[in-house]
Order: structure tokens, then sequence, then C-alpha cells
């Protein structure tokens, strides 16, 4: 394959962090739909409107959870590429050598541990959970 086809370190990192980014936005949308949620079962106090927040929440969290743990896996992916590109980049003998650069760079790749997407699946239940249990809670 040609050299210039392939993604640089700062391709992979960029990708890497955007993946990040996308997780974090998707946990945002969880807890901001699930506060919206409750915040509307207890202000309204109608049932049947509580039951529709349930359905629909349900709904929400089963297609935000597939998105979490897809953008997670891909993560953790993009981490994998990183860490292989960063220890293959650098030669044999400058990995003894105190470089600057190589130091910045290992520190940085050494930072990227995401967490597995069984984990934040596992507490995307749990909040989803919660928010159910709470709607149904309500008076």
């Amino acid at each position: 394959m040609d050299s210039k086809h392939l993604l640089s370190l700062n391709d992979l990192l960029n990708l890497h962090y955007k993946q990040v980014d996308l997780v974090h936005k998707l946990w945002n949308y969880l807890w901001l739909a699930g506060f919206a949620s409750i915040t509307v079962s207890i202000s309204s106090g109608n049932p049947t409107l509580i039951q529709y927040l349930i359905v629909g929440f349900v709904l929400f969290a089963v297609a935000n959870a597939r998105l979490v743990y897809l953008s997670q896996n891909e993560a953790n992916l993009s981490a994998a590429a990183v860490k292989a590109l960063t220890v293959e980049a650098v030669p044999v003998e400058a990995q003894s050598s105190p470089n600057l650069i190589n130091d910045s760079i290992r520190q940085v790749v050494g930072a990227i541990a995401p967490l597995p997407a069984g984990v934040l699946l596992g507490g995307h239940l749990v909040m989803s959970a919660f928010v159910l249990l709470s709607l149904a809670c309500v008076p």
C-alpha cells in the first residue's frame, strides 16, 4: 500500500478524540432526556402523559445505548490504532534515547485508555433503569 494513503498519527488522534467527543455527547443526551422526562412527569402528574414518557424514553434509551456502545467500540479501535502506530513509528534505537518529542507522544498515547464498550453499556442500563423507576414512581 502506498504510504500517502495511510493515516498519520495526527489523523488517528483526531479520529480518536472525535469518537470520544461523540460518546460524551450521547451520554449528555441520555442525561438530558432522563432529566426532562422526570421533570415533565413530576410537574404534570398526568398518568397518560407519564405512560407516553416511559414508552418514549425506552425507545430513546435503546437507540442511544446502541449508539453509545458502537461509538465506544470505535473509540477503543482508534485508541488501539494510535498505540500501534506510535510503537511502530518510533525506531528501537530512538526509544531508548531521551527525545522530548517522543516522550511527549508517549505521554499522550499512554493517557489514552478508553473503557470497554460493555462497561459503558452497563452504566447506560443503570442510568436508564433509574429514569424508568423514577417515572414509574411518580404519583
